[in-house]
């Protein structure tokens, strides 16, 4: 199967749709926080600061990653996804108030450290659920659609995030565009 016959798939189309739109809206919560931490004049991140920001963003790889089977295995996986994102964005909802107030140290890393292992979970989830949407001989060129044009919406909602936070710029406070932003 080619490319536009994947993407139209009756079965398969809404999960990829799912997963990129988390994934663009992943690159922009990414950008936006990054402009918080590492970018922010007032805050002069250190090569401390950024090692530990980058520590945060691959710990739950590290961490989570080895259990999120499990927890597929053992709940419906469509509940787990649905769970998680409802978590995610409340997780978010939390980041981005902590972040409109100016606000960081421990209380933004343990919820940064949350929103992505549960976006761990979310696409290990949505992997997981290809097999059982995807045409059988279409199954490595699906499982390759999803996580490369997961990749390319990350990057392009990390691009929009910086359009955007440039856009906020002259109109709102620092701190206040990047919770605006998450």
């Amino acid at each position: 199967m080619n490319f536009w016959q994947l993407v139209r798939n009756s079965q398969l189309a809404p999960l990829l749709r799912l997963r990129w739109t988390g994934q663009f809206t992943d690159g922009l919560f990414q950008s936006s926080l990054a402009s918080f931490i590492l970018f922010s004049p007032e805050r002069q991140a250190t090569a401390m600061a950024a090692a530990t920001a980058f520590a945060v963003v691959l710990l739950p790889y590290s961490f989570i990653g080895p259990f999120v089977g499990t927890v597929l295995d053992r709940f419906s996986r469509q509940r787990a996804v649905a769970l998680a994102n409802a978590t995610r964005a409340l997780t978010l909802i939390f980041i981005a108030f902590v972040v409109f107030q100016g606000g960081s140290g421990v209380t933004l890393t343990a919820l940064v450290l949350v929103a992505f292992g549960v976006n761990r979970l979310i696409l290990a989830g949505l992997s997981a659920g290809i097999p059982l949407v995807s045409p059988p001989n279409a199954l490595i060129a699906s499982n390759a659609l999803a996580v490369t044009g997961g990749s390319v919406c990350v990057v392009l909602g990390g691009g929009f995030g910086l359009l955007l936070r440039k856009v906020t710029d002259t109109f709102i406070a620092a701190d206040n565009a990047d919770g605006f932003l998450i």
